[in-house]
């Protein structure tokens, strides 16, 4: 059986967990437990600490707690301390921080999950709403009607819509020179606000539901006006 040896004492030990609690009992300044790793000196373990990426220290505790994740170190100064790392700013009371972390850190207040940009929020926010509108063709419900006219594009609708029959219906709608393109262009669609260009009608809905520009689903606008065209013709 092999055996492991506490170098500042030259004590042997039968195993390397003897020789951890050993180190962390006896050797605590200069033995790092979570680097499995000794130090000259208590100062330059705790160089050690502050440098390295598996120790993340609350420097606003007297205490000093170390956390093994910047997550756990950023959701003890969220709960403990109501101050934002990343900003390093402090707040007052715990709704403006999380006011602050919706605005600035693209949080989602439903399941705190951060984001890395706003519409990356915006997308996610999409799962957290209710299927309230309705198939044109079928009792299926969906969070947006891009996602509805995808389901007729797709041909999984219970009455047989396919995207040639989508596409049949958006060109014989009375505002389709809003948004369908002129001869000579690789796409059949186009957005009425702004020059992007869409191979199927579902993507154009879902670009003016993204907010990526000015269209809109709006009930006067062209694109409202296909939705309630769509549904008399199904």
């Amino acid at each position: 059986m092999g055996t492991t040896v506490c170098e500042p004492c030259d004590r042997t030990f039968i195993n390397e967990d003897g020789l951890r609690q050993h180190n962390q009992s006896k050797h605590s300044r200069l033995f790092c437990a979570r680097c499995d790793q000794y130090f000259p000196s208590h100062g330059a373990r705790q160089r050690h600490i502050s440098n390295s990426d598996r120790h993340h220290v609350c420097v606003k505790c007297p205490h000093k707690p170390d956390f093994e994740t910047l997550n756990g170190l950023d959701g003890h100064l969220t709960e403990i301390h109501v101050y934002c790392r990343p900003c390093k700013k402090q707040f007052g009371k715990e709704d403006d921080l999380t006011k602050h972390d919706i605005a600035v850190h693209n949080l989602c207040q439903s399941c705190g999950q951060y984001y890395n940009s706003s519409n990356e929020l915006r997308n996610h926010l999409i799962t957290h709403r209710d299927k309230i509108i309705e198939c044109a063709g079928c009792y299926a419900k969906f969070v947006l009607n891009s996602a509805m006219v995808l389901h007729l594009e797709a041909g999984t609708c219970p009455s047989g819509t396919d995207c040639a029959s989508v596409d049949d219906i958006a060109f014989r709608c009375s505002q389709a020179y809003h948004y369908t393109t002129e001869d000579g262009s690789d796409f059949d669609y186009t957005c009425p606000s702004c020059p992007a260009e869409f191979s199927y009608i579902s993507g154009l809905l879902q670009h003016a539901e993204s907010d990526a520009c000015a269209a809109s689903l709006g009930q006067r606008q062209p694109l409202g006006r296909f939705l309630h065209f769509l549904r008399g013709q199904i």
